[in-house]
């Protein structure tokens, strides 16, 4: 028999015993690895260049910065870690259940922002791969959303990769991680 409310509990977000925890150590550090060393990254970094800091200080500064961004990831995952749970459960604790329901809302939102500056560096760097090999892929006058058609392709392309790798769920991004790592 059940003691709890349906709408507080599902099996997305029931803790998870140990002897389902299949992640290890270097699986955090690959994903960790794949979050910080981004096009976006090196961009932060050229324009810290452009802005008159030398290389070795924008190196410095993005290192800090995720290095920042690290310890507060960690704090907020250890949690979760040890007992086997959701940061949405997690945030129950402090906001309440629909204060959580709210945080996730604002967390998902800022997800899909940066879901999509990402796809769209990624669809641009495409585009310009695809035209060092065409170079008249350039000079295509369709416009979509004010750009050019073959950029948005290009786009199109790379949503529609991220959509099926996160279809599959958290553990098709394990395995996939496995082709495309830098080092191991």
């Amino acid at each position: 028999m059940k003691n709890y409310d349906i709408n507080l509990s599902n099996k997305d977000i029931l803790p998870t015993q140990e002897k389902d925890r299949t992640w290890l150590a270097h699986n955090y550090f690959f994903l960790w690895i794949s979050m910080i060393v981004t096009v976006v990254s090196y961009m932060i970094g050229s324009s810290f260049i452009s802005q008159g800091f030398n290389w070795w200080q924008a190196l410095l500064l993005i290192g800090l910065g995720n290095f920042i961004v690290f310890i507060i990831v960690l704090f907020i995952g250890y949690i979760g870690y040890k007992h086997g749970i959701s940061l949405p459960v997690i945030l129950r604790t402090t906001f309440g259940v629909n204060g959580a329901r709210i945080v996730g809302l604002l967390r998902a939102f800022v997800a899909l922002g940066w879901l999509a500056i990402q796809t769209w560096i990624m669809g641009t760097s495409l585009f310009e791969i695809i035209s060092v090999i065409v170079p008249r892929a350039k000079t295509v006058q369709l416009q979509i959303f004010g750009q050019n058609a073959i950029i948005f392709i290009c786009f199109l392309i790379i949503i529609t990769i991220y959509s099926v790798i996160m279809s599959y769920g958290i553990t098709a991004v394990k395995k996939f991680q496995k082709y495309v790592k830098i080092c191991e």
